[in-house]
Parts: structure tokens; C-alpha cells; sequence
């Protein structure tokens, strides 16, 4: 049984719950997959854990990230609760860039290199350390949404040469990609980092500023399990639990009904907060989840052939510093199915989006969502992609703002990609974002009554699912049609039910039908639209291939900033006033 009793305890293998279950756990009660550890100083001021000692079996830095099935986490730090950063070079966010390859392919700016052969990079720095045990490196090798952890099989300094372990990296490197250094023992030099030295079998760290490790608590995450697993279950109740501080996944809900999660804390956790899969009427709800490897709370349930709705509910949660280590397409909140809504959650501090989505019924509102997608390029803090059949989606009443880098292709606050269709975007507020709602090449798309102060462009449109660029055009006669006649259960976007809801897929049906390459032209309301402080051109943006593109724009207009007042809610427009007033 899970333990309710105020104090820590570790949880050596998945604790299951049984239908039935209602647990409210005192103040204070900590599960946690870590264990308490002692550290002693070394005569150069840096501490260390014996890992032997402790009956630690140190655990390896594995390939991790885009394209990789999600495995358990190294060993992680905690100093009273604390997680410390695994060091790395550069530091704080900064990267190093590919130079060259041993068998250069393409050429210029082109220039790229197989895996297997390995890179070259220009710094010097790395020719002065004297230690390289379990030296790995982070790299968005060739595309900035598509990095991995990998560990290194040859590094020479002398050469500012790297080899990886396979299975190497993604893709392939491209030429001026990022890459970083991580585990680096040398690099160690700031309160708060810690490295792993796998010969020695120990941790080195560097206290943060104002802890004392020997009346510390300090904790090394172990278990690469799930710490708690909700199965075949119904009417379970789980309140006021502090849980974490482990190398696998924290909470698991797999085939059933009537669960409540609330007022949880989770943290410290290397792979997700929680996986919901194939379940109904489950609500997670106040609960702060935070400092995760991975993503936070992950859901796939409901029926796309039926179009059953899950009833799945993500509520007034607070999730922040998610996807540490695999920072592409693990998002604090991801919504997969039918029936799923994420309302009234404040996201923030994510390397990539704060909330994927795809299939049906899926509705995002209420929700503050800022400095997301800080790392990465071509993200949304919203998004979702390739299938015309994902309708009866809403994002409404959000607050989105400051978000993300201008890396590669730039951020987007709703982003609707590769023929993504039918989002209702309605009454959402957007501020200083680099695009407001971008749509990318679908149809049936409403974008109605929001305000965009400070975006540019705030509303965006292709029309790739029209163009002739071989890779568009394929993609419309491959992969989106596939998902479009094979929806997961045998359904078609053809099918009576689907037609009966939504009868505007007929016409992509037609498209199918009348040839077997289409050209499927892009359409979209937009109306009721605010915009403040945009330039004219900037307002709304066609862009490539949207010249036959069925587009109805309506009662749109420019607004003063004093007009705001009327518009916002007005704990946002005193947030936009005193931002704006700090220019």
C-alpha cells in the first residue's frame, strides 16, 4: 500500500493501486525512487559520493531525444530538494557548432557529414581536460527540433575531434548545427553542477550557494520504474502526495476509469510526471509539476473510431522546467485522442512547446503559457501537425506571451502544421510573440476575436497542401492521406460518422477522389481580430502558395493600447501594461 505518513519514503519497486483507492497523505509525505546519501569534501572544496559505498550502481548516460524510445535517466542530484545541473561546455544554454567532417558530403553551406565518421569543432578550451569518464554530448545534429543525448566513443582534443557511440546522433550533421559537451569533469567550477566519473564510481558536486552538505538532506535518484502504477482500476483517488525524485516515471494510469490526481506534487523525475494511456474520466488537477528529464503529464486515450471521448481533464496545475534532458516534443502537457481538455494550467520554462495536441475534441483554454520554446525553432508553444482529420479542437482563452528564441525557422504562439486543419482559435491573447497563429497549408481554420499586441507577423499562412514543391506535393498524396483514410480503429475521414460532424471533409474527400497527386488549396475565417502595436503588413501575412487559397477575412481592426482595457481581462492588461511600460 502507498504510504500516507508524514516523512520520506523510498519506493524500491511500482507501487499498484487497486480499485477502490481514496488516499490523502499528510503534510510532508514524500515517495520518492532516490536515496539519502552522505557526501565528504575533497581537498580542492568539492564534495563526493561514494557510490559504492552507498550500494549505488552508477547508471549510464544512454542515447536519448528525438526519434528514441524514452529510457531511464543517469543518476541525478538533489540538495534539499534541489535538482543540480550535470555539467557541461559551453555553459548556460550556450552551444558549440559543427566545423567540418573526416568525408565532407555536399558542399558550402550544404555541407554535411554521416554519423559513423564523426564531426569537427573550432575551441580550444577542451584541449585542458585532464578527465573524460563518460564524456557525452547534446546535439541538434541536423534540424532544430531534432536533438539526442549521446554518449562519446572517441574524443581527441588535440584534433577538436568527437566520434559518438552509435547510434551517433539524427538525420545526419549538418554543417554549423549545435552541439554541447555534457558530464565534463574539468567543467565542474559553479555552485549547483555535479558530474559522474564512472571509473571511480562517484558523484562530484558543487554545493548551491547557502546549503551546508553535511546537514544537508542529499538524494540520488535510483529507480528507473514507475513509482506508482494505476492499471485496470476504477474510482481511484490520490490527493496531497509529494512524488519524485527518481530515473523513470513518476505516476502511470493505463485502462482506467473515474481517477483524480490533486494537490500533487511532482518533481525531480527523470523521464515524465505521468503517462495516462487508453483510460476515461480521469482529472489531474492542482498539482505542481516541475523538473522533469522528460515530459510532464502525457495522455493518449479515447477512441478516434468511435470518436468516444476520453473525459480526461488537466486542470489549474502549475507545470514549469520540463523536458531538462530531452528538450523536442515532450511538453509539459500532450493531448492525444479524443475528448482531452487542458484548462486553467500556468506553463512555463520548456525548452520546446508547452502543449501538443492531435485528434478530436481536444480543448486548450484558459491557460497562461509563457517563455516556452526558449531552445528550439520551428515550435509552437501550442502545436500540432499533418492530419485533416483532427477537428472539433478549440484553443480559446489563453494567454500566450513571450515566447521563445529566433532560432532556425522562429516560434509561434498556435502553431498549425503541414496541412494541420479545422482549429477554432478563438478569444486568445497574444503578446510579443515572434508569429501569433501560424497555418500552415490547411483548410477550415477560424481564427476569431483575439488580440495580438507586439507579434510579427500575428497571423501567418502558407498554403503548402497547393504548392509544387516535390516535398509538399508528396506529402499530401503520402503521409496525409494515409491519415486521413487510415485513422487508428479503421476509421476514414470518409466515413458516415466523421462526415456527419464535420461535413467539410467531404470536400477532401473530393480532392482524394478526383486525383490520385491533389493539390488541396488552403482556407481559413478570420474575423473579430485585434491588433496592437503591428505594423500593417504584419497583421495578416500570406505567404507562399496561398493565391487560390478559399481565405474570408472579416470585422478586423487596429487598436490602441488604451483601448486594451476594454478587451482584456484585467489582471492580463495590467500584465501587458507594466511590461510594456518597462520598454
Amino acid at each position: 500500500m502507498l504510504p500516507v505518513k508524514r516523512g520520506l519514503h523510498f519506493i524500491d519497486k511500482t507501487v499498484r493501486i487497486p480499485s477502490g483507492t481514496h488516499l490523502k497523505a499528510e503534510e510532508g509525505c514524500r515517495i520518492v525512487g532516490g536515496r539519502t546519501v552522505k557526501a565528504e569534501a575533497d581537498p580542492d572544496g568539492v564534495w563526493v559520493i561514494d557510490l559504492k559505498k552507498e550500494g549505488i550502481t552508477p547508471a549510464p548516460l544512454v542515447s536519448r531525444g528525438y526519434g528514441r524510445s524514452i529510457s531511464p535517466s543517469h543518476n541525478e542530484v538533489f540538495v534539499d530538494g534541489r535538482p543540480l545541473v550535470l555539467s557541461r561546455y559551453p555553459k548556460n544554454g550556450n552551444f558549440l557548432t559543427m566545423s567540418g567532417f573526416p568525408d565532407p558530403q555536399g558542399s558550402g553551406d550544404q555541407t554535411w557529414g554521416r554519423m559513423e565518421d564523426g564531426f569537427f569543432y573550432s575551441d580550444d578550451r577542451p584541449k585542458s581536460w585532464r578527465r573524460q569518464s563518460g564524456l557525452g554530448v547534446f546535439g541538434y545534429w541536423a534540424y532544430d527540433w531534432a536533438p539526442t543525448h549521446e554518449a562519446v566513443d572517441i574524443f581527441d582534443a588535440g584534433r577538436c575531434f568527437v566520434k559518438n557511440l552509435a547510434p551517433y546522433g539524427v538525420y545526419r550533421y549538418n554543417i554549423g548545427q549545435r552541439f554541447c559537451f555534457t558530464n565534463v569533469i574539468d567543467e565542474m567550477t559553479e555552485p549547483g553542477e555535479y558530474s559522474i566519473d564512472y571509473e571511480a564510481s562517484v558523484i562530484r558536486f558543487i554545493p548551491p550557494e547557502g546549503t551546508d552538505p553535511l546537514k544537508s538532506e542529499i538524494i540520488v535518484s535510483v529507480a528507473d520504474h514507475p513509482l506508482i502504477d494505476i492499471s485496470d482500476a476504477e474510482d481511484v483517488r490520490l490527493e496531497g502526495f509529494s512524488i519524485g525524485f527518481c530515473r523513470g516515471t513518476a505516476v502511470t494510469i493505463k485502462n482506467s476509469r473515474n481517477v483524480t490526481v490533486t494537490g500533487c506534487e511532482m518533481t525531480g523525475i527523470g523521464n515524465r510526471a505521468m503517462n495516462i494511456d487508453g483510460s476515461k474520466g480521469v482529472t489531474i488537477s492542482r498539482c505542481h509539476i516541475h523538473d522533469t528529464g522528460d515530459g510532464g503529464v502525457q495522455i493518449w486515450s479515447g477512441d478516434r473510431a468511435s470518436l468516444e471521448r476520453a473525459e480526461i481533464t488537466v486542470e489549474n496545475c502549475h507545470l514549469h522546467d520540463i523536458s531538462k534532458w530531452d528538450t523536442c516534443y515532450e511538453p509539459p502537457i500532450r493531448l492525444y485522442g479524443v475528448g482531452l481538455t487542458a484548462r486553467c494550467n500556468k506553463i512555463h520554462d520548456c525548452p520546446h512547446s508547452a502543449i501538443l495536441f492531435g485528434g478530436n475534441y481536444i480543448s486548450i483554454v484558459d491557460n497562461e503559457i509563457y517563455r516556452c520554446v526558449m531552445e528550439t525553432g520551428d515550435a509552437g508553444a501550442i502545436y500540432g501537425g499533418r492530419d485533416y482529420t483532427f477537428r472539433g479542437n478549440e484553443v480559446s482563452r489563453n494567454f500566450i506571451h513571450h515566447i521563445g528564441t529566433r532560432v532556425g525557422y522562429g516560434t509561434m504562439a498556435i502553431y498549425n502544421d503541414d496541412c494541420l486543419s479545422g482549429t477554432v482559435m478563438r478569444d486568445n491573447v497574444i503578446f510579443k510573440v515572434q508569429r501569433g497563429c501560424f497555418l500552415g497549408g490547411g483548410r477550415d481554420f477560424v481564427v476569431d476575436g483575439n488580440v495580438f499586441i507586439d507579434c510579427h507577423p500575428a497571423i501567418e499562412l502558407d498554403g503548402r497542401g497547393a504548392s509544387e514543391i516535390p516535398q509538399w506535393h508528396r506529402a499530401v498524396s503520402g503521409v496525409l492521406k494515409d491519415n486521413f483514410y487510415k485513422i487508428p480503429g479503421g476509421a476514414t475521414g470518409a466515413d458516415p460518422l466523421y462526415l456527419t460532424r464535420w461535413p467539410e471533409l467531404k470536400d477532401i474527400d473530393d480532392y482524394y477522389k478526383s486525383t490520385p497527386e491533389p493539390f488541396i488549396v488552403p482556407s481559413a475565417y478570420m474575423g473579430h481580430n485585434r491588433f496592437c502595436d503591428i505594423p500593417e503588413d504584419e497583421r495578416i501575412c500570406y505567404t507562399w502558395a496561398t493565391e487560390n487559397g478559399e481565405y474570408v477575412e472579416q470585422h478586423n481592426r487596429v487598436v490602441s493600447r488604451e483601448e486594451l482595457k476594454t478587451l482584456l481581462r484585467p489582471e492580463i492588461y495590467e500584465a501587458v501594461m507594466n511590461d510594456m511600460q518597462d520598454e
